[in-house]
């Protein structure tokens, strides 16, 4: 039986247990779970993540700080039967510096030995000299790869590269533009790789997932080692040119848009400490009815020390959630109770009712207005 994804796109508030890297390789044999855990990258060495088992899960696990180590952060070999990694961030790049392969460290990887069906739920891999999910193994092995609601982007070589016909790419973003994770000695610009690789095996199904290129000049490469590629592109979009090498095949259907979204995919975390404690983005399940009447504003500024502040708070009625430049989207999200992380930034809230159990863990300041919102301008929330 498959191991099914948690229910919840917004579960946080867990607590998390914080483990510096020291050069260890931490297994997750079979049938196990690790889950709500905080790696700092901070100490500049190296940490592996070794699933060695099936029907084992990986959860809410974040990856902090650019990484200056040598190895794949996540390696997955196990025997048959089912992987679920979900609820993943390792979105603060990393550099070649501590690495003796050419490419450097990358995000996950598929081991050629692997039988395990992998499902990759809510991950977020950024700025990997050596590919964000290189799973092109998947082409010639007995597993298989499923990356579900993940989103990628500046990796080297490729963000998710994959081959076997069973692969399946849903829900996903990836691309590359200019952003700078920490440049090393001869200056990897985080722009070379293809957001989408595909390798010789059987078709590799993409459906509902946008890529596009930027600085790499394709959007979606197929065909590796003078051998063809095969892809069923159903549904999403694209922007750039699709490379077909060594007589490759990708269909795309006339229902995939040449204006592709770029935004992160719901439920996806955006930080390390916020993966460890649960969070994701807020998924489209959870939009407003604009027609809801939230009258007051709640609205949590980052302290001066520049560090992250959780909050937690609950309203009497209806809480919609902002965008993080402070200003209100109707349309962003409806709970009954809510908490984040703010870091470097401004986080606001239009609710309805009497506030509960707000409470605030570090240096962030908080400002509350009742009655505050001017139905015609939409200005959102003002701070006091």
């Amino acid at each position: 039986m498959a191991i099914e994804p948690s229910a919840s796109e917004t579960n946080g508030s867990e607590e998390y247990g914080v483990i510096p890297a020291r050069g260890q390789e931490i297994h997750v044999d079979r049938g196990e779970t690790f889950a709500n855990k905080l790696i700092d990258l901070s100490t500049g060495d190296s940490v592996c993540l070794r699933v060695t088992g099936s029907n084992s899960v990986i959860r809410n696990v974040g990856f902090e700080g650019c990484y200056r180590g040598g190895r794949f952060l996540l390696w997955i070999d196990g025997d048959p039967g089912d992987v679920l990694v979900e609820n993943v961030y390792m979105g603060d790049g990393a550099t070649r510096e501590g690495s003796g392969c050419v490419h450097g460290p990358g995000g996950v990887f598929l081991h050629h030995g692997n039988e395990a069906d992998v499902r990759l739920h809510r991950c977020n891999v950024q700025g990997f000299p050596n590919n964000g999910f290189h799973c092109s193994n998947t082409a010639a092995g007995a597993g298989s790869v499923h990356f579900d609601r993940c989103f990628g982007k500046n990796n080297g070589v490729a963000t998710f590269r994959c081959g076997g016909g069973a692969d399946l790419i849903e829900n996903c973003v990836a691309y590359t533009d200019g952003t700078d994770y920490g440049h090393d000695d001869d200056e990897y610009l985080e722009t070379n790789g293809r957001p989408v690789w595909v390798w010789n095996g059987g078709t590799v199904t993409i459906r509902d997932s946008h890529f596009a290129d930027g600085p790499y000049p394709n959007a979606i490469v197929a065909g590796a080692n003078d051998a063809p590629g095969r892809i069923s592109f159903e549904s999403g979009g694209y922007r750039g040119p699709i490379q077909r090498t060594c007589g490759s095949t990708v269909d795309v259907s006339p229902a995939v848009s040449d204006d592709p979204d770029l935004s992160i995919p719901d439920g996806v975390p955006t930080s390390a400490k916020a993966a460890a404690g649960g969070f994701g983005r807020p998924s489209n399940r959870w939009r407003a009815n604009t027609d809801v009447d939230l009258p007051h504003s709640i609205v949590f500024a980052a302290g001066e020390s520049g560090e992250p502040s959780a909050y937690a708070f609950e309203a009497d009625a209806v809480v919609t959630a902002g965008h993080h430049d402070a200003r209100i989207s109707d349309g962003y999200g409806v709970h009954p109770a809510v908490q984040g992380v703010v870091e470097d930034t401004v986080e606001a809230y239009w609710f309805r009712g009497n506030l509960e159990a707000l409470s605030v863990d570090g240096d962030a300041t908080v400002s509350i207005q009742y009655d505050g919102r001017d139905a015609d301008a939409h200005e959102g929330p003002k701070q006091s």
